[in-house]
């Protein structure tokens, strides 16, 4: 949102309404919820064949400079001194009690140069609070660059997108086929930077970084090469059903204004480096996190203080009705926890086997839920009710995970 409160929009906002998409505020952006296709259809193509999302109201910024890696091993929860030319990983800004500023994605494109995305209503608070870190190094800091309006960003989701990337850009576009690796290729009078990451929870995935005056001219090319244009509600269901953070609902603070530990994202822990002695923002809050996370594992809860919660999937076993955000979670009569996430996603027993869209009652209720460790660590399913604002209650089970990538 821009100075006048107007909403923001990305290069191809044009497209997108001219193209059938229901635009919607989000964040301070206009930006489209979904197509003619519908969030089921948007939801299954990609997990059929492949789904392409305008995702270029994130931030991306370019750290440079040879006090680049110091500064981000400073700043963010992981270690970019593990990185190397053409390798990214996720990564947190925490802040100095453990809590998440922003959940972030480091790419290193080259020695001394890295490019870092963040979360779209965070890229003012995220570029502030990096700015002034940078300058309180005085000599020592790196050069920091938004790029946010220059770059384009798209996400290439699902079983079929290497197929359409080839088609589209020649086999070449294509990073060697592990995860978190990176390629840049030559595109028009400039490069577009092809990367094997996503929010989407597939296998096969890629999103895209080009300049923004290319971008129109790239998502017509994929979209003529075989993807379907997916919108946000898309973008959402996908990621809960493959039991991703958003943040603001499982990072950030919870329903009472505190800080969710980001290791309450049992997950994160791939993305706190704690084996050095490398000093960062945080470390010692996570530190406690960790250590608590570890025995809670292990079955102690005798000190669970750092980490009285976790984040757990969730599904419902007896109803249609959608978990949504706040919705209250009971074990045996007490409540135990709050519904983060919640919404119905088609079951992929249905349209696998038919090849045609779930109808309402073949989608399933499912979300994450902020609960006591205890029953989120618990080896088996955990029956639960889950409590509407209107005191309407339905059961549930707590599940290891609510995604089934298999799309064959």
């Amino acid at each position: 949102m821009d100075e006048s409160g107007a909403l923001s929009t990305t290069v191809l906002h044009s497209w997108h309404v001219a193209n059938g998409g229901k635009m919607v505020e989000f964040g301070g952006w206009e930006m489209p919820v979904q197509y003619s296709t519908g969030i089921i259809g948007e939801h299954v193509a990609t997990r059929r064949s492949a789904g392409l999302f305008d995702v270029s109201h994130m931030g991306r910024y370019r750290i440079t400079g040879p006090n680049a890696c110091a500064f981000l091993m400073h700043t963010l929860t992981n270690d970019a001194r593990k990185l190397s030319p053409g390798i990214a990983h996720y990564s947190f800004i925490s802040n100095d009690h453990g809590g998440a500023i922003d959940d972030v994605f480091l790419y290193q494109l080259a020695p001394e140069d890295y490019l870092l995305v963040v979360n779209a209503g965070n890229r003012d608070k995220d570029w502030n609070w990096l700015t002034s870190h940078n300058a309180s190094r005085g000599p020592h800091a790196a050069t920091l660059e938004d790029h946010s309006e220059a770059q384009a960003m798209l996400a290439l989701q699902g079983p079929a997108s290497e197929t359409i990337l080839r088609a589209a850009l020649g086999a070449d576009a294509l990073p060697c086929s592990k995860r978190n690796r990176i390629k840049q290729i030559p595109h028009g009078d400039g490069a577009i930077i092809v990367t094997r990451t996503g929010y989407t929870g597939e296998p096969t995935c890629f999103e895209l970084f080009c300049p923004s005056e290319h971008a129109v001219d790239l998502w017509t090319q994929l979209v003529a090469a075989g993807a379907t244009p997916a919108g946000l509600g898309a973008r959402d269901s996908l990621r809960l059903e493959a039991d991703l953070p958003l943040y603001g609902h499982e990072l950030g603070s919870d329903k009472n204004g505190d800080d969710i530990p980001i290791l309450a994202n049992t997950f994160a822990k791939f993305a706190v480096k704690l084996d050095t002695e490398r000093e960062f923002i945080g470390r010692a809050a996570l530190a406690r996190q960790r250590a608590t996370l570890d025995r809670t594992i292990a079955g102690d809860l005798t000190d669970n203080a750092a980490l009285p919660q976790l984040i757990k999937p969730v599904r419902v076993t007896n109803g249609r009705r959608p978990l949504r955000a706040g919705y209250r979670v009971e074990y045996e009569g007490r409540e135990v926890g709050t519904i983060t996430s919640g919404l119905t996603v088609p079951r992929p027993d249905i349209y696998r086997a038919t090849g045609t869209l779930p109808k309402a009652s073949e989608m399933r209720p499912i979300g994450l839920a902020l609960m006591d460790a205890a029953l989120a660590v618990a080896p088996e399913p955990i029956g639960l009710q889950v409590v509407d604002d209107r005191g309407n209650r339905q059961d549930a089970i707590t599940v290891s995970t609510n995604f089934e990538p298999k799309t064959d």
